[in-house]
């Protein structure tokens, strides 16, 4: 709960005024997700969440949870709210893990990110791209 921080105004008003797409990499909430927003700086801000061992607990595994409807999910003065965006095909609720791949294109990069599901020993699994995006 980033929010409850006394300094989070300000966090999020130096987050707004960024001059590169920013991409926020989490994890330990025992789930999967992808969700992206624009900033006032009409640049990207992407959560990637990757949780490996979702499911090690049966009391918290097996829940996915969506982020706030828009970012900031709160009201900070001189700063509008924007809608938050999901990744309807990564909502992964089991284990898992994510690779991201980056890449020079020109002045900007490709990001790629794909899930990796994690299965029983012998059962081959196959990645999926979840995400893509270019990066400024």
């Amino acid at each position: 709960s980033l929010m409850d921080y006394k300094q989070f105004p300000r966090l999020a008003r130096l987050i707004a005024e960024s001059k590169h797409s920013l991409v926020m990499l989490t994890g330990d909430v025992h789930y999967g997700r992808v969700a992206t927003t624009k900033l006032r700086s009409g640049l990207e801000l992407t959560e990637i969440i990757s949780s490996p061992t979702s499911l090690v607990d049966p009391t918290v595994g097996g829940k996915w949870h969506g982020p706030p409807d828009k970012y900031p999910s709160f009201e900070v003065p001189g700063l509008p709210s924007g809608p938050i965006s999901v990744v309807k095909e990564h909502t992964l609720a089991d284990n898992h893990f994510l690779t991201i791949q980056f890449a020079a294109t020109g002045a900007q990069v490709r990001m790629r990110v794909k899930a990796w599901p994690i299965t029983n020993p012998g059962v081959i699994s196959n990645p999926r791209v979840v995400h893509q995006s270019l990066l400024q």
